[in-house]
C-alpha cells in the first residue's frame, strides 16, 4: 500500500484535488459498469420468464398424449365386497369373484394360562410366576447367558426381570414378522403374522427356558392362506387381499356369491382439475410476459454505483433496482411474438373427427373481454378465463372430442392438438431465450449466450479502464509531487537569501 504525504510545501489538499480530478476521469468507467449491470438485469428478466415457461412446458408435457390427459376412474358394483381405486386407461370393464380371502397365520394358546388370577403385563416375569399354571423358567441353564426363544428363525432373548409387556414388545418389534398379544378375558396369548398368504407363517420354539410352553403354545407351525379370485373368468391366487392389476388396485373385503363388476369410466373432475392446473401455470407465465413487454422505462434510474449504494438503505436499494429494471424488455422481439402465437392457439379450430372442428374457446377456454378500461385489458389480455361449467358440459357430452382437441392429431385433418402446438412453441422459445440470456443459474459471463458474451466483453473493458485510471491517478500524484519538490526548493532558496541579507 502506497503512503503519500502531500501538501507540505504548497499547503494544498493534494488527495482531494486528485480525487476531484479523477471523478471526471471515472465517468466512462461508471457508464460502462452501469451498462454491464443493465445487461445482467436483462439476463435476469429473461431467465425469470424462462423459468415460468419451463414450468408450463413440464405441465403440458404430462398431458399432451391421450393416455396422460384422460381422467378415468374405476368403480365397483359392490363396494362391501371389493373396493377399487386407480383406473384402467383403456376404460376396460372387468368382473371379479372372490372365492376366498387371504388370511394371516395365527397361533394361540391351547388353553388358559393362569390359575384364574390373570397376568399383570406391567410386572416382571418373576413377579407373575405364581400366576402361571405351568411355572416359567426364571434362570438360564449353566453356560447360557439368557433365556431365549426362536420365532421364524429370529432369536429373542429375555430375563426374569423383564416385564411381560417388554417381552411382548421385543417379539413385536423384531424382524420375525409377527405380533403377540394377551387376551385377558380369554386368558390366552395370540400370535398373528403381519403378512397374509401361504408364505406367512408362525414357527415359535423355546431355545432356552420355557416361556412359550408357559403360555401354552405348541410346537406346530401355523401358515396363512392365499386369496382365491376369478378375474374375467380366470382363477388365480393372491398372497394379499390388496393387489393391483392393469392400473386398478383391488381391496378384497369379503367372499362373493356372484361376480362384481369393475367399470372404468371418464372422470370429469380429474380432467377439469388437470386443465385448471394448466390454466393457472399458463396465466402466471403470460402475466409476467405481458407485464415485461408493456411496462415503460423509468427514466433517471440508472444502475447504482458502489459509492451510491453505501449511502442508501437495503430497502431503498431494492426499490431503486426494481425501477432500474422497468421497461428493459418492452416490446421485446422474442416475447411479444411468442405471446401472440400462444393466444392465437386458443381460437384455432381443430378437427376432432371426420366432420367436427372445435376450438379451446368453444369448450370454455376464453380470454379476457374488453370492458372499457384499456389499462386493465392490457394487463390481463393474455390470460385464459376458464368457464368451468362450459368445460364440464363439453366433457360430459363428448369426452373423446375434448381429449382429441387437447392432445393427439386428428386422423382426418392431421392437425395437432392444443397441447402439442403449445409444447412445440414453448420448446422453440425456451431455446431462443437460453441462447439470448444463458441457462437459469448460469454465469453472467457465459459467452455461449448473446448477452453473456456482451457482459464478458464489457468486463474485460472495465478491467482495462480501471488499469488506465490507476496509472492516471499515479501520474497526477507524480505531477503534484514534482510541484511540491519545486516549491520546497524555491522556499529553501528564499529562506537562505533572507537570512544572508539579514
Amino acid at each position: 500500500m502506497t503512503i503519500r504525504i502531500s501538501g507540505m510545501s504548497s499547503g494544498m489538499d493534494i488527495d482531494q484535488l486528485v480525487a476531484d480530478l479523477m471523478k471526471a476521469e471515472r465517468i466512462p468507467l461508471t457508464k460502462k459498469t452501469q451498462k454491464k449491470t443493465t445487461t445482467q438485469y436483462k439476463m435476469d428478466l429473461y431467465r425469470d420468464v424462462n423459468a415460468k415457461l419451463m414450468a408450463l412446458r413440464d405441465n403440458i408435457n404430462k398431458m399432451r398424449f391421450s393416455a396422460d390427459f384422460s381422467g378415468v376412474k374405476a368403480t365397483s358394483s359392490n363396494e362391501n365386497a371389493v373396493k377399487v381405486s386407480g383406473s384402467n386407461p383403456g376404460k376396460v370393464t372387468t368382473t371379479i369373484e372372490v372365492k376366498n380371502l387371504a388370511t394371516q397365520a395365527t397361533k394361540k394358546s391351547t388353553q388358559t394360562i393362569t390359575n384364574g388370577s390373570g397376568l399383570d403385563l406391567s410386572k416382571s416375569l418373576e413377579s407373575n410366576a405364581g400366576s402361571f399354571q405351568s411355572a416359567p423358567t426364571l434362570d438360564p441353564s449353566s453356560g447360557a447367558s439368557s433365556l431365549a426363544m426362536s420365532i421364524n428363525g429370529v432369536e429373542i432373548t429375555y430375563s426374569k426381570d423383564d416385564t411381560l409387556q417388554s417381552i411382548i414388545n421385543k417379539i413385536n418389534q423384531s424382524s420375525a414378522g409377527v405380533a403377540l398379544s394377551y387376551d385377558s378375558a380369554a386368558d390366552q396369548f395370540v400370535f398373528l403374522s403381519r403378512e397374509t398368504g401361504k408364505t406367512a407363517k408362525i414357527d415359535a420354539q423355546d431355545t432356552e427356558g420355557n416361556f412359550l410352553a408357559a403360555i401354552k403354545m405348541d410346537n406346530n407351525v401355523s401358515e396363512g392362506k392365499d386369496a382365491k379370485v376369478v378375474i374375467n373368468g380366470i382363477e388365480s391366487d393372491r398372497s394379499s387381499n390388496s393387489f393391483t392389476q392393469d392400473g386398478v388396485t383391488y381391496s378384497l373385503l369379503q367372499q362373493t356369491s356372484s361376480a362384481v363388476t369393475i367399470t372404468n369410466n371418464s372422470d370429469t373432475d380429474a380432467v377439469i382439475n388437470k386443465i385448471k392446473e394448466f390454466v393457472g401455470i399458463y396465466n402466471e407465465a403470460m402475466t409476467l410476459i405481458q407485464k415485461l413487454t408493456d411496462e415503460k422505462i423509468a427514466r433517471g434510474y440508472d444502475p447504482l454505483t458502489s459509492d451510491q449504494k453505501k449511502e442508501m438503505s437495503e430497502d431503498d436499494i431494492k426499490k431503486w433496482e426494481v425501477m432500474a429494471k422497468r421497461g428493459l424488455l418492452r416490446n421485446d422481439s422474442l416475447l411479444e411474438p411468442f405471446a401472440r402465437t400462444m393466444r392465437s392457439f386458443l381460437s384455432q379450430a381443430i378437427p376432432v373427427d371426420g366432420t367436427t372442428k372445435i376450438s379451446p374457446m368453444d369448450i370454455g377456454l376464453g380470454t379476457t373481454a374488453y370492458a372499457g378500461n384499456a389499462k386493465d385489458f392490457a394487463a390481463s389480455g393474455g390470460k385464459i378465463v376458464l368457464d368451468e361449467a362450459k368445460l364440464r358440459k363439453a366433457i360430459e357430452a363428448n369426452p373423446n372430442q375434448v381429449e382429441t382437441m387437447f392432445t393427439l392429431a386428428s386422423s382426418t385433418g392431421g392437425e395437432e392438438g392444443l397441447f402439442q402446438k403449445m409444447y412445440k412453441q414453448l420448446n422453440a422459445t425456451i431455446g431462443e431465450i437460453t441462447k439470448k440470456s444463458g441457462s437459469i443459474g448460469g454465469s453472467y459471463n457465459d459467452i455461449s449466450s448473446e448477452l453473456g458474451k456482451q457482459s464478458s466483453k464489457m468486463e474485460l473493458e472495465i478491467k482495462r479502464l480501471e488499469e488506465k485510471l490507476l496509472k492516471k491517478e499515479d501520474n497526477y500524484y507524480k505531477q503534484f509531487a514534482a510541484m511540491e519538490k519545486a516549491m520546497a526548493y524555491s522556499n529553501s532558496q528564499l529562506n537562505f537569501l533572507m537570512q544572508n541579507m539579514g
